[in-house]
């Protein structure tokens, strides 16, 4: 996402100490409130959670006296849609209301200048949006998740016609027509927006190659996520195809230093193309999908993000052809295990881990017995209990809950203490979505909670 606007402001608190009375002293307390949210964030999220809503509030004070700050509006959205991706400020019962606030700002920053960063941002909260209704309401996402495509298409265009104009022939002031609509550089030009007139600079940065690609990489992975739920996804194979086979390379050769990075999105894309051509393809067999995965992600990954794609890609495989299911949960959970090796200290490798194992002991086949289906079942407390000790507090929490769960299921009586309140809930009613658990476990718990004699339960 492209920083905030910057304005040149003085930062010294002793002048700061009276109340904001203008649009302008609103803008420069709020990004100073932003500013030390950013400072707090490392070390404590609460207090840095407080001081951006602090910075949201002098924002919205600046728009209420000047509705046409473009640079109160640009970031009290981007704040907003900064604040939606932090799990420790939002939970993920949160998240839709919060991206929905945080996508209505963004409309009002394009209403005022629909400049290529506020429609990257704009592109970027359609996005999170659709990816976080999709398991609500599938048409929905796919309403979202092509606003995004089709806003980061206009913002990639755009990048790319002021991108090259810096390679076009340099125009002659002397020549410049200003009776038909020219402005020579040597006229004064008055400037009506109050903040100009004070001194005040928007800095706004060059598009460079890195920028193109930054937003080409944006828009082909909102089209991973879009392409196996689309109804009729044809025309978006064809051009997700062009993208990948024309307009991504010509770009990335100037980018070597980010080969890693473009080479696996254009992975996950194309076995998203996959999965698509399967969904929409009555009575077709899944081995073209299956090719795709294993030649985009052969030789096996070296870096932990790579393993943890391939995992995902698999994933996808298995839960949608369930005669496959035994076979490829196998290969995702042995993808997880090499990305552990990698980042010994990733807790959320380790959760992923956990929740693999719970799915692959529910699965019925031959070679899940009920031997094996023990031995995953102990796998995955050991990893529930790693993510616990090396992993954040997001992830320690949600993994203290289905380690919880297991012992339960398990027949630990006790483990239902550590499964009581909203949290736990909301962990386990997730799960369930992803079939970590089966869907019997929060009527059990609501059992064993009411048959308690009452002491401490």
């Amino acid at each position: 996402m492209p920083p905030a606007q910057r304005r040149r402001f003085h930062t010294n608190s002793k002048k700061y100490k009276k109340l904001p009375e203008t649009a302008n002293d609103f803008l420069s307390a709020g990004i100073e409130y932003e500013e030390s949210g950013d400072r707090w964030r490392p070390g404590d999220k609460p207090k840095a959670g407080r001081f951006y809503q602090r910075a949201i509030e002098a924002y919205q004070s600046c728009l209420k006296l000047n509705p046409r700050s473009f640079d109160a509006a640009y970031n009290k959205a981007r704040l907003e849609f900064k604040i939606s991706q932090e799990r420790e400020l939002v939970s993920k019962r949160e998240l839709r209301g919060v991206l929905e606030r945080a996508l209505e700002s963004h409309r009002v920053c394009l209403g005022i200048d629909k400049n290529e960063d506020a429609l990257f941002n704009t592109a970027q909260a359609y996005s999170s949006l659709g990816e976080a209704v999709l398991n609500e309401d599938k048409n929905l996402a796919v309403k979202y998740l092509t606003e995004a495509c089709e806003m980061f298409n206009v913002c990639f265009e755009r990048q790319q016609a002021i991108f090259a104009s810096y390679t076009a022939p340099a125009v002659d002031e002397e020549e410049m027509d200003t009776e038909s609509g020219g402005v020579s550089l040597s006229e004064e030009v008055t400037m009506s927006d109050p903040a100009a007139e004070e001194g005040y600079v928007v800095i706004q940065p060059p598009i460079t190659p890195s920028t193109l690609l930054d937003t080409l990489l944006e828009l082909l992975s909102t089209l991973s996520i879009l392409l196996p739920i689309h109804p009729s996804p044809q025309p978006l194979i064809n051009t997700t195809t062009i993208l990948l086979s024309q307009t991504l390379p010509s770009l990335s050769t100037s980018l070597l230093d980010r080969e890693h990075e473009y080479l696996l999105t254009a992975a996950i894309t194309t076995c998203a193309i996959a999965e698509s051509v399967f969904r929409s393809s009555p009575g077709a067999d899944a081995s073209a999908w299956e090719t795709t995965i294993t030649t985009y992600f052969t030789p096996v990954p070296t870096s932990s993000d790579a393993l943890c794609a391939k995992s995902d890609a698999h994933v996808s495989l298995a839960s949608t052809v369930s005669s496959l299911a035994w076979k490829h949960y196998a290969f995702a959970s042995a993808a997880l295990g090499e990305a552990a090796k990698l980042e010994p200290k990733n807790g959320r490798v380790y959760l992923a881990q956990g929740d693999m194992e719970l799915v692959r002991s529910r699965i019925e086949c031959a070679a899940r017995t009920e031997e094996v289906r023990g031995l995953l079942r102990r796998n995955a407390g050991v990893f529930y209990r790693g993510a616990m000790r090396v992993g954040d507090a997001e992830v320690g929490r949600e993994a203290g809950v289905k380690e919880a769960a297991v012992r339960f299921e398990d027949g630990d009586v006790d483990a239902v203490r550590e499964l009581l309140g909203k949290e736990a809930r909301d962990v386990l009613e997730e799960a369930l979505e992803e079939e970590v658990f089966g869907g019997e476990i929060l009527e059990r718990i609501e059992a064993a909670i009411n048959s308690s004699d009452g002491s401490g339960v």
